[in-house]
Protein backbone atom coordinates (compact mmCIF):
# COMPACT_ATOMS: atom_id res chain seq x y z
CA UNK A 1 0.00 0.00 0.00
CA UNK A 2 1.57 3.45 -0.79
CA UNK A 3 1.26 6.23 1.70
CA UNK A 4 0.85 10.03 1.09
CA UNK A 5 1.54 12.79 3.08
CA UNK A 6 0.25 16.00 1.80
CA UNK A 7 1.56 18.88 3.52
CA UNK A 8 -0.17 22.45 2.83
CA UNK A 9 1.77 25.60 3.53
CA UNK A 10 -0.44 28.89 3.74
CA UNK A 11 0.40 31.62 2.13
CA UNK A 12 4.15 30.30 0.42
CA UNK A 13 4.62 31.66 -2.76
CA UNK A 14 6.49 29.13 -5.58
CA UNK A 15 6.82 32.19 -7.45
CA UNK A 16 6.86 35.61 -7.73
CA UNK A 17 7.40 38.25 -10.95
CA UNK A 18 11.52 38.04 -11.71
CA UNK A 19 11.96 42.02 -11.37
CA UNK A 20 10.35 41.63 -7.85
CA UNK A 21 12.73 42.00 -5.12
CA UNK A 22 13.10 42.71 -1.38
CA UNK A 23 13.84 46.37 -0.39
CA UNK A 24 17.79 46.85 -0.75
CA UNK A 25 18.61 43.33 -1.37
CA UNK A 26 18.62 41.26 -4.84
CA UNK A 27 16.51 38.66 -3.09
CA UNK A 28 13.19 38.35 -4.33
CA UNK A 29 10.23 37.61 -1.51
CA UNK A 30 9.82 34.10 -0.13
CA UNK A 31 9.41 31.90 -2.79
CA UNK A 32 10.03 28.16 -3.28
CA UNK A 33 11.17 28.88 -6.80
CA UNK A 34 13.34 31.91 -6.77
CA UNK A 35 15.16 30.87 -3.14
CA UNK A 36 15.80 26.96 -4.94
CA UNK A 37 17.63 28.71 -7.70
CA UNK A 38 19.98 30.68 -5.35
CA UNK A 39 20.80 27.14 -3.15
CA UNK A 40 18.24 28.87 -0.23
CA UNK A 41 16.43 25.98 0.79
CA UNK A 42 18.18 22.84 0.64
CA UNK A 43 15.33 20.37 1.93
CA UNK A 44 12.60 21.97 -0.63
CA UNK A 45 15.52 21.38 -3.65
CA UNK A 46 15.97 18.06 -2.37
CA UNK A 47 12.50 17.07 -2.77
CA UNK A 48 12.29 19.32 -5.90
CA UNK A 49 15.57 17.68 -7.57
CA UNK A 50 14.27 14.42 -6.84
CA UNK A 51 10.81 14.45 -7.43
CA UNK A 52 8.54 16.41 -10.44
CA UNK A 53 8.19 19.95 -9.84
CA UNK A 54 5.85 22.65 -11.22
CA UNK A 55 7.64 25.57 -11.43
CA UNK A 56 4.87 28.23 -11.88
CA UNK A 57 1.77 26.69 -10.25
CA UNK A 58 -1.31 28.68 -9.76
CA UNK A 59 -4.80 29.31 -8.44
CA UNK A 60 -7.10 30.69 -11.36
CA UNK A 61 -9.60 30.94 -8.62
CA UNK A 62 -10.66 32.69 -5.44
CA UNK A 63 -7.24 33.43 -3.18
CA UNK A 64 -9.16 33.11 0.11
CA UNK A 65 -8.10 29.84 2.52
CA UNK A 66 -11.01 28.48 2.48
CA UNK A 67 -11.71 28.34 -0.99
CA UNK A 68 -8.14 26.93 -1.67
CA UNK A 69 -8.54 24.42 1.18
CA UNK A 70 -11.87 23.43 -0.90
CA UNK A 71 -10.05 23.08 -3.89
CA UNK A 72 -7.33 21.49 -2.62
CA UNK A 73 -9.67 18.66 -1.42
CA UNK A 74 -11.36 18.29 -3.97
CA UNK A 75 -9.32 19.11 -7.18
CA UNK A 76 -12.23 21.35 -8.84
CA UNK A 77 -13.12 25.14 -8.36
CA UNK A 78 -16.89 23.76 -8.50
CA UNK A 79 -18.05 24.02 -4.78
CA UNK A 80 -18.38 20.23 -3.70
CA UNK A 81 -20.22 18.46 -0.80
CA UNK A 82 -16.75 17.70 1.11
CA UNK A 83 -15.54 17.64 4.47
CA UNK A 84 -12.56 19.37 5.90
CA UNK A 85 -10.94 17.72 8.35
CA UNK A 86 -7.91 19.81 10.05
CA UNK A 87 -5.65 18.25 12.33
CA UNK A 88 -2.11 18.81 13.74
CA UNK A 89 0.07 15.77 16.12
CA UNK A 90 1.08 18.14 18.42
CA UNK A 91 2.12 21.40 19.79
CA UNK A 92 4.99 23.15 21.52
CA UNK A 93 6.49 24.42 24.48
CA UNK A 94 5.02 28.84 24.80
CA UNK A 95 5.26 30.63 27.83
CA UNK A 96 5.66 27.34 30.06
CA UNK A 97 8.36 26.22 32.50
CA UNK A 98 10.20 24.27 30.29
CA UNK A 99 10.76 27.29 27.66
CA UNK A 100 12.15 29.01 30.64
CA UNK A 101 14.55 26.53 31.82
CA UNK A 102 15.54 26.23 28.34
CA UNK A 103 16.84 29.79 28.68
CA UNK A 104 13.92 31.40 26.45
CA UNK A 105 13.24 34.79 28.56
CA UNK A 106 9.51 35.48 26.75
CA UNK A 107 5.84 34.08 26.06
CA UNK A 108 7.10 35.23 22.35
CA UNK A 109 9.28 32.52 21.87
CA UNK A 110 8.54 28.65 21.47
CA UNK A 111 11.01 26.01 22.67
CA UNK A 112 10.31 22.83 20.54
CA UNK A 113 7.82 19.97 21.36
CA UNK A 114 10.11 17.55 23.22
CA UNK A 115 9.52 15.79 26.84
CA UNK A 116 8.66 16.44 29.35
CA UNK A 117 5.21 17.35 27.97
CA UNK A 118 3.60 18.18 30.76
CA UNK A 119 4.32 21.65 32.20
CA UNK A 120 2.95 24.73 33.87
CA UNK A 121 2.00 28.24 32.26
CA UNK A 122 5.46 30.37 33.24
CA UNK A 123 5.33 34.20 34.62
CA UNK A 124 8.38 35.90 33.12
CA UNK A 125 8.05 38.84 34.36
CA UNK A 126 8.44 37.49 38.49
CA UNK A 127 10.54 34.46 37.00
CA UNK A 128 8.37 31.61 38.35
CA UNK A 129 5.70 29.30 37.57
CA UNK A 130 2.50 30.15 38.14
CA UNK A 131 1.08 26.49 39.05
CA UNK A 132 -1.41 26.46 35.82
CA UNK A 133 -0.78 23.61 33.54
CA UNK A 134 0.06 24.60 30.32
CA UNK A 135 1.17 21.33 28.83
CA UNK A 136 1.60 22.39 25.21
CA UNK A 137 2.88 19.49 23.34
CA UNK A 138 -0.03 18.05 24.29
CA UNK A 139 -2.35 20.58 22.44
CA UNK A 140 -3.78 19.92 19.03
CA UNK A 141 -5.72 20.93 16.52
CA UNK A 142 -9.12 19.27 15.51
CA UNK A 143 -11.71 20.75 13.13
CA UNK A 144 -14.24 19.54 10.64
CA UNK A 145 -15.93 21.58 8.35
CA UNK A 146 -17.29 21.62 4.81
CA UNK A 147 -20.18 21.10 2.68
CA UNK A 148 -20.20 17.49 3.32
CA UNK A 149 -20.74 18.08 6.85
CA UNK A 150 -24.20 17.73 8.46
CA UNK A 151 -26.05 20.56 9.45
CA UNK A 152 -26.71 19.42 12.43
CA UNK A 153 -23.03 19.94 13.31
CA UNK A 154 -22.70 23.33 11.75
CA UNK A 155 -21.10 26.29 14.64
CA UNK A 156 -21.46 23.61 17.16
CA UNK A 157 -18.31 23.10 19.90
CA UNK A 158 -16.97 19.55 21.12
CA UNK A 159 -15.17 20.42 24.45
CA UNK A 160 -12.59 17.76 24.22
CA UNK A 161 -11.79 14.62 22.14
CA UNK A 162 -8.43 12.81 21.74
CA UNK A 163 -5.96 12.51 18.68
CA UNK A 164 -7.10 8.55 18.43
CA UNK A 165 -10.49 10.23 17.61
CA UNK A 166 -9.93 11.39 14.38
CA UNK A 167 -9.45 7.88 12.45
CA UNK A 168 -12.46 6.69 14.05
CA UNK A 169 -14.58 9.98 13.08
CA UNK A 170 -13.40 10.05 9.14
CA UNK A 171 -13.77 6.49 8.95
CA UNK A 172 -17.43 7.88 10.21
CA UNK A 173 -17.77 10.38 7.63
CA UNK A 174 -16.96 8.01 4.93
CA UNK A 175 -19.33 5.02 6.54
CA UNK A 176 -16.72 2.78 6.68
CA UNK A 177 -16.51 0.61 9.35
CA UNK A 178 -13.34 0.77 11.97
CA UNK A 179 -12.57 -0.33 15.27
CA UNK A 180 -9.83 1.39 17.13
CA UNK A 181 -9.39 2.69 21.00
CA UNK A 182 -10.85 6.15 19.34
CA UNK A 183 -14.45 7.21 18.61
CA UNK A 184 -16.27 9.42 16.56
CA UNK A 185 -16.75 12.76 17.63
CA UNK A 186 -20.35 12.28 15.22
Amino acid sequence: MKRVIYLVIDQLAGHWEESVKIEGTDLPPANVKGYHERGLIPNFSYLIDNGLWVKRPWNKAECQTPCGMRYLATGSYIEEKACFIIVADHGYHLGCSEAAEAGIMTNNRCHGHGKPYDCEVWDFENNHSTGIYSGGPRRITFILSGGGLDKKYRGKTIEEAEIIDVIPTIAQLLDVPYKCQGKSIL
